[in-house]
């Protein structure tokens, strides 16, 4: 793995602020690389509000994922209504192998409908499944529309159980089903957990959305990568334009910042950017330290690499900014600008979203790069979907935009910009992965 900082400025005035970018970047996958085992809890809603197309969607999804699952693969299925119930005759993981996909299948088929949306008790658990059957790292698939109304119902309150019972190691993707999904409590979910997160409206989209996601399983280099970040006083109030999950400590009069980045695929590149302050009466060098940890998959072991950046505080000169650092600023700010607009069409004021995505799109249409390109076409996309702002599916569209800008995870539906975005971001081996899924699947 290959990790770099730079700030966008090498000089700059005192009191003015600074972006600092850091780049990480995994190796290519070798040739000859056999896929590692894949462990998976599939957590599928079955509540009322699922009853119909929406529960068939999930069945059908199910279908896909056991035709892609190999005999040493591990699988645990959870239904969730307002009770729990998982299939096979002990609450474990079942080996892929064709009986049990026979039996899977079976369950699968006959499963109907029931009542009330206890998500918080699906998320307990699942993870409690994991905790009682030790493995490797796991990944959780949480599929349902997110119309959760027994148990806690507020997204905060379900991202707050999510972070109190998953175990280390482990992490939950959302899918979210039908037009009238709740698209709070799937995107809060899949951040929080550090997962993808997809939107599922018609059989259509199935394929792309697991695509995307099993692509990237079988892509993985690296797992629970955190990028930790210290920087003196004299650059303060910072604040992460990302999408990530942040914690923030202090020691030896030296700020410390921990982002969580997830997963890691071959040959994917990363970036994370901090907006910071600079003190007005600093004066001098400010180094910025960066240690990047990581689970390397290869070796089962745990890695880091280290690098640093620096800016010179003065009283009055500032240098050029880095075009590298400015485009993926402008990249950033486009999805934060995003999720404006769309509260701001949600409250009715669709005019007033249009205006603020129309300068959003000429910002990024300013700076150089294909990630830039790419991102054009996806807001283009989205101010077009304004027209029809009504259909929840332009709404889901937005969403998801916006979480793939700053996670850089997700994918959504027939979208042109999206998937061009998309895979700029996951690098070689994940469009393989996901090409070679998708073909598998025909």
């Amino acid at each position: 793995m290959k990790v770099s900082a730079r700030f966008d400025h090498a000089i700059i005035e005192a009191g003015k602020p600074v972006n600092l970018m850091v780049t990480i970047k995994a190796p290519e996958q070798p040739a000859e690389t056999t896929r590692k085992p894949i462990r998976l809890v599939t957590t599928l809603d079955r509540s009322g509000s699922m009853s119909g197309e929406k529960l068939e969607l999930v069945k059908q999804t199910m279908y896909k994922l056991l035709d892609n699952l190999t005999k040493d693969d591990e699988l645990a299925v959870v239904w969730f209504d307002g009770d729990i119930r998982i299939a096979g005759d002990q609450p474990q993981f079942i080996r892929m192998t064709e009986a049990n996909k026979k039996k899977l299948r079976t369950d699968i088929k006959s499963t109907p409908s029931g009542g009330s949306t206890n998500i918080g008790k699906a998320l307990q658990a699942s993870a409690q499944l994991i905790k009682d059957n030790k493995g490797g790292n796991t990944r959780v698939l949480l599929l349902t529309d997110g119309d959760a109304c027994s148990g806690e119902c507020r997204a905060e309150g379900l991202c707050q159980i999510l972070l109190q019972c998953f175990p280390n190691g482990s992490s939950l993707s959302c899918f979210g089903y039908g037009s009238d999904w709740n698209e709070a409590v799937v995107s809060g979910l899949a951040k929080t957990g550090g997962g993808g997160y997809y939107f599922v409206e018609n059989i259509a989209m199935v394929g792309r959305a697991f695509a995307t996601e099993i692509g990237g399983l079988l892509a993985n280099y690296a797992d629970d990568v955190v990028a930790n970040i210290e920087f003196p006083d004299d650059l303060h109030n910072e604040v992460l334009l990302n999408d990530l999950p942040m914690t923030v400590s202090k020691k030896d009069g030296k700020k410390k910042i921990s982002i969580e980045l997830g997963s890691l695929y071959f040959d994917e590149e990363r970036k994370i950017v901090l907006q910071l302050e600079t003190a007005a009466k600093g004066r001098g060098e400010c180094q910025a330290n960066v240690v990047v940890s990581f689970e390397n998959l290869g070796t089962d072991a745990e890695d880091s690499v280290e690098t640093c950046a620096t800016v010179s505080l003065t009283e009055s000169a500032t240098d050029a900014t880095d075009k590298e650092v400015e485009a993926e600023v402008a990249i950033l700010k486009a999805a934060r600008t995003q999720e404006e607009a769309r509260k701001l069409a949600n409250a009715g004021d669709v005019d007033g979203a249009r205006s603020i995505m129309m300068c959003s799109l000429s910002d990024l249409k300013s700076v150089d790069g294909d990630m830039a390109v790419a991102c054009v076409g996806m807001v283009s996309e989205n101010i077009e979907h304004l027209d029809d702002w009504n259909a929840n599916a332009s709404k889901a569209y937005g969403s998801a935009s916006d979480y793939l800008l700053r996670s850089r995870r997700g994918a959504a539906g027939d979208s042109k910009g999206f998937d061009n975005v998309a895979k700029l971001s996951h690098g070689k081996a994940f469009k393989k992965s996901v090409d070679d899924y998708e073909k598998k699947g025909k």
